[in-house]
């Protein structure tokens, strides 16, 4: 088997109107050419979509977890690319902004459904970019696993006048994921989960209900019409606990039990590398 390689990371600004609309990507190499049907494997990080310190350089340990475990070799040969998106945040308390002297492109101040737009944007500009088409998998981690499965659920993610027409991915692999924020906010009382939620999407609680990926789908049935679906999760998570992938029993998806604690999954990189991998040989299998 050829040698698998990560080539260096090219940065690219996806729209103008936010320095965090941005994104990186990673070409892999090897001894012969990458075919044409090799999948991208797009990931979009996790932090309560608030947190500034979570970025997109943030997939960088699990690439290299990837690219240095011979075990995962196999999978590797089908992968074309690696792009990691950020995407405008909701203000946070322990990183205030004096909103006066903050130009607008650098403030974090985005409600829903700014940032599953930004992930749209995103994926556009990659799909224009780049010419793959349906031809990835997109991965979240946290919230990320939110904004993925809210980029192909449609009606009610986002108005028709603010939608973004994408290819739907050949796959979705979330990681640690928030699917149902009010069953989030039942069984966990600290404040600061409520307070996130309220953060990026205001105090409506019907809305919570609405944009959770686990609602829409035990309402609406298999609305991924045919997109693999991998779920990843740690025993040892201390965030987002198990209620959260039981809440998507019906849908017959595989679920990956992972140790690690809850950024720990990606701060080192292998338990979401393990998921990437997974991810990738269903999606290449279908």
């Amino acid at each position: 088997m050829s040698k698998f390689a990560v080539g260096e990371r090219a940065q690219y600004q996806y729209a103008s109107e936010h320095e965090l609309q941005s994104l990186s990507v990673w070409r892999t190499t090897s001894s012969i050419e990458t075919p044409p049907g090799n999948l991208w494997v797009v990931y979009v990080h996790g932090g309560a979509w608030r947190d500034p310190d979570i970025t997109q350089t943030s997939f960088e340990p699990t690439i290299t977890s990837l690219s240095n475990l011979s075990e995962h070799a196999s999978a590797l040969s089908l992968v074309a690319a690696f792009a990691s998106l950020d995407y405008r945040l909701s203000a946070h308390p322990s990183h205030p902004q004096d909103t006066r002297a903050t130009a607008a492109s650098n403030l974090r101040n985005a409600r829903h459904p700014d940032h599953v737009i930004d992930i749209k944007m995103g994926l556009k500009f990659l799909q224009d970019k780049f010419g793959f088409g349906s031809n990835y998998v997109l991965v979240g981690h946290s919230c990320g696993a939110t904004l993925a499965l809210q980029t192909v659920l449609g009606r009610g993610m986002v108005t028709p006048a603010e939608d973004i027409a994408v290819e739907r991915p050949k796959g979705i692999a979330g990681v640690c994921g928030i699917y149902d924020m009010p069953l989030m906010l039942e069984t966990n009382s600290h404040p600061a989960y409520r307070e996130f939620v309220a953060g990026a999407f205001g105090e409506d609680a019907v809305l919570w209900e609405t944009v959770s990926p686990a609602v829409r789908m035990k309402r609406d049935g298999k609305v991924l019409n045919g997109i693999v679906l991998i779920l990843g999760y740690s025993v040892d998570d201390e965030l987002i606990d198990e209620p959260q992938v039981r809440s998507l029993p019906e849908l017959g998806q595989d679920v990956l039990v992972l140790r690690g604690g809850h950024d720990e999954i990606w701060q080192k990189g292998d338990g979401l590398a393990r998921v990437v991998v997974e991810a990738v040989k269903r999606t290449a299998e279908k």
